[in-house]
């Protein structure tokens, strides 16, 4: 025994390949408060956005001081200042990261650099609503873990004549680059989270520049090869001690027969397929059958149906189905996400029909994956549902569509499309491929979307349900023959953007109680004309024009600012999103904000709510 201790003591601290071990998993019934932490390792962060040159005269460059863009009356265009020797002079951005939960903030130490490597470790504590540590309890929390990256910037301030020379006085700011946000409820549910996350960066962000060419042909083939470009974080997330999650229904399912409307012969093709699927691969989901509001048992198929998005949205670019398909699914991805699990006590897999859906205006990836597939069949475009794994929300659904010869991958959740190809797609494992007529399970040997052929005619690589030896019955579908829709009222919104303004300036300047908080009206009236424009571009090719229009108006004004984007379900995660922002820690004694806030109403009630902060400080 001691000869074994004494190795122990001899091997090295961070092995080269360290194996993770596993873990003794607990019941959460018998912990309290301070028992359960949450682990988050910050690995790196790739193409973080740089700040933006200015005329101004920057500090020095080996103190690594800031130069942020500062409007300046009447300034001439920056084109002396890009030469490549000036730009390698200067810091291009100082990140660090943030993680705030449940109003816990920790942060990583400061890196430099667009693509910066931390590899640290933060541990926040969490508590359970009331003190209820029930596994019906955790499952229910609606906590969200905020990941924000910010620029740490250094300015000099103004010193007396007397001193000046002798010492340097100098001030530093945090300024808000993004976030990845991720619910507690997917954390509790996977048990750890491990991957590269893009970073959801505002589309405009005053002071700095995100470098992005499009190319110059049109079309899917340009957006493609800009989906992977952007901000992303590498992140390791679990929770500690490890938690046993509550049984699905899916795995009570084989304990309680539920009742069913199918076919018995039906019932048990599907139960034989989904079980040799399992024994044969493991590592892929294989979904044929699934449990409605109503506790009954549905083939999958059924709900796949050809339906009729809104009319007044398809109206907006009647001759640009890029455009429009890509208004469908920000749409979709405007209907607030809700695990079943706490929409539903348990751990429930229920799956409601689209008109049920809009109705209720919450659900999980699969209302949303199975609304957007049913919108693009009925544009006429070739759609499956994939049945899946993704991260950071671990079982999933996404929407696979063809077209222009090539294969798209929809993330229904946030309204964004990725290639096949590309490396950055949260889609991780494909199980299997859903259409109105049949369900195709991947026998492949690989499950990632760019290792896969997706041509479901091919046996060897798809394993259909229904063939010749067992045919399609003729499934009638759950879903509604038409959707009929609430045309979008614009009294209900304007109240609620009232609502929404008044709440934030307040919690403003209730989080900022020893300094006071003044507002910049022409700034704020500027920010509020712009928010309508952002909405309808979708964020996209309005930045250049509103960064002139502030130039114009506020010239001897340093600004940082940005949008934030929601669907609207409820206040308090916007509130929460806010506070995670820092924008109120500015603490400079001539500091101004601005806050505008636009709720654009769609039909049925689905409303897309902006917030755009900003802080002022006069440079003259």
């Amino acid at each position: 025994i001691l000869g074994l201790n004494l190795f122990k003591l001899a091997e090295p601290k961070r092995p080269l390949k360290p194996q993770r071990k596993e873990r003794k998993k607990v019941t959460a019934q018998n912990l309290s408060d301070g028992d359960i932490k949450l682990l988050l390792n910050i690995i790196r962060g790739y193409d973080i956005p740089i700040r933006r040159p200015h005329t101004g005269k920057p500090l020095a460059s080996k103190s690594g001081r800031s130069f942020t863009e500062t409007f300046a009356a009447g300034q001439s265009s920056q084109s002396a200042i890009h030469g490549s020797d000036w730009l390698l002079s200067q810091v291009q951005v100082r990140p660090f990261v943030e993680v705030s939960f449940q109003r816990t903030v920790l942060q990583t130490t400061t890196a430099d650099g667009p693509n910066p490597c931390w590899n640290e470790e933060v541990e926040l504590p969490f508590s359970a609503p009331n003190g209820d540590y029930s596994t019906a309890s955790l499952q229910s929390v609606k906590d969200e873990v905020f990941i924000n990256i910010f620029d740490e910037m250094v300015y000099e301030t103004a010193a007396d004549e007397k001193r000046r020379g002798k010492s340097i006085h100098t001030r530093v700011e945090k300024h808000w680059l993004g976030s990845v946000k991720i619910p507690f409820s997917t954390i509790y549910s996977q048990a750890r989270i491990d991957g590269t996350f893009k970073v959801n960066t505002p589309a405009v962000l005053l002071g700095y520049s995100k470098e992005r060419s499009l190319g110059s042909e049109g079309g899917y083939d340009a957006v493609v090869r800009s989906l992977s470009e952007g901000a992303f974080l590498t992140l390791f997330i679990t929770i500690e001690p490890q938690l046993v999650p509550g049984e699905t229904v899916r795995e009570k399912i084989k304990e309680v027969k539920f009742d069913s409307q199918e076919d018995e012969r039906l019932l048990h093709a599907s139960d034989r397929f989904e079980r040799e699927a399992t024994q044969g691969y493991r590592d892929r989901p294989c979904l044929t059958t699934v449990i409605d509001i109503n506790g009954k048992t549905v083939f999958i198929t059924r709900y796949i149906r050809p339906l009729n998005p809104p009319q007044e949205l398809l109206d907006v670019f009647p001759n640009s189905p890029q455009e429009a398909t890509e208004l469908v699914a920000r749409f979709v991805s405007l209907i607030p996400s809700l695990p079943d699990s706490v929409s539903f006590s348990g751990v429930c897999d229920l799956w409601s029909t689209c008109d049920q859906f809009l109705t209720l205006l919450a659900g999980d990836e699969e209302e949303h994956a199975v609304l957007l597939c049913n919108y693009f069949l009925f544009m006429g475009k070739t759609a499956w549902l994939i049945i899946g794994t993704a991260i950071p929300e671990g079982p999933s659904a996404y929407v696979l569509t063809y077209e222009q010869s090539r294969y798209l991958i929809w993330n229904p959740s946030s309204g964004q499309f990725y290639g096949q190809y590309d490396t950055f797609c949260p889609l991780q494992t494909v199980g299997c491929l859903v259409s109105a007529d049949n369900v195709w399970f991947n026998i492949q040997e690989y499950t990632s979307p760019m290792r896969i052929s997706f041509d479901v005619a091919k046996a060897n690589l798809w394993k259909p349900f229904f063939s010749r030896s067992f045919t399609h019955p003729g499934l009638s579908s759950v879903q509604p023959e038409k959707l009929v829709y609430r045309r979008s009222d614009k009294a209900p919104a304007a109240e609620l953007q009232d609502r929404i303004e008044k709440i934030l300036k307040e919690k403003i300047m209730e989080w900022r109680p020893r300094h006071p908080t003044r507002w910049n009206r022409y700034c704020t009236s500027t920010l509020r004309h712009f928010l309508p424009k952002l909405e309808l571009s979708g964020g996209r090719d309005v930045a250049d024009e509103h960064r002139l229009e502030l130039q114009n108006l506020l010239g001897d004004y340093r600004i940082a600012g940005f949008p934030l984007h929601f669907p609207f379900s409820e206040i308090r995660p916007i509130i929460e999103a806010v506070h995670s922002t820092g924008v109120h820690h500015v603490e400079a004694s001539n500091v101004e904000f601005a806050l505008a806030v636009y709720v654009h109403p769609y039909p049925n009630n689905v409303l897309s709510v902006w917030v755009y902060l900003a802080s002022l400080m006069r440079t003259t």
